[in-house]
């Protein structure tokens, strides 16, 4: 594995409960990085960050550049995840991205995002812009964003809006194929009676 993962949740009362009963002194993490098993914690104004530990030393560049920058977006991390909310349809209050070596962001495996028809033409379009959708197995598609290295607040801030883009790409182009695969429904049902009729 070549990235770091890292885990965003939405602050709730409830979350900082569950990190009190594992010791976590909450006004102590909302300044620094806390050490929590194989990973780091660090609560913001409205976000909760989870960093996975590098397992390589491959990684421990890419560990420190998120170190520094990711305290600084709270902001563009919350609306991120009440974007992916809305788009998945999904009451979870978390979202897990990866951090490549070689400056890509990735959403995870198991986002709610399918494959859709033409994804491969949409890809032909967006490639030289750094944007992707990838087909994962099982139907499954992840977002992919290529940023520079290092990972700055900036650079990072310019990934994350583009994985909101990408999700709201993704939501439209859902509405338009069910909406025209209806029209199109519509536009044979003629035919279809004619033949039942016949």
């Amino acid at each position: 594995m070549h990235w770091i993962e890292v885990r965003s949740l939405i602050r709730a009362p409830a979350i900082e409960d569950e990190y009190k009963k594992k010791g976590i002194d909450i006004s102590f993490a909302e300044s620094n990085w806390v050490d929590y098993g194989d990973k780091v914690v660090r609560f913001l104004k409205h976000v909760v960050l989870e960093v996975y530990k590098p397992e390589k030393d491959l990684l421990e560049d890419v560990y420190n550049e998120l170190l520094e920058a990711l305290p600084r977006l709270d902001d563009v991390l919350y609306k991120l995840m009440q974007t992916y909310r809305d788009i998945t349809r999904s009451l979870r209050t978390d979202l897990v991205l990866y951090y490549t070596v070689d400056g890509a962001i990735e959403t995870s495996y198991g986002g709610f995002l399918e494959w859709f028809h033409g994804q491969e033409l949409v890809n032909n379009l967006l490639r030289e812009h750094g944007l992707e959708f990838i087909r994962d197995y099982d139907g499954v598609t992840r977002i992919k964003v290529t940023v520079n290295r290092p990972y700055t607040s900036e650079n990072l801030a310019k990934g994350l809006h583009l994985i909101e883009t990408m999700l709201k790409l993704y939501e439209t182009i859902r509405i338009i194929q069910e909406a025209e695969a209806a029209k199109t429904t519509l536009s044979f049902l003629n035919t279809i009676t004619s033949i039942n009729d016949y």
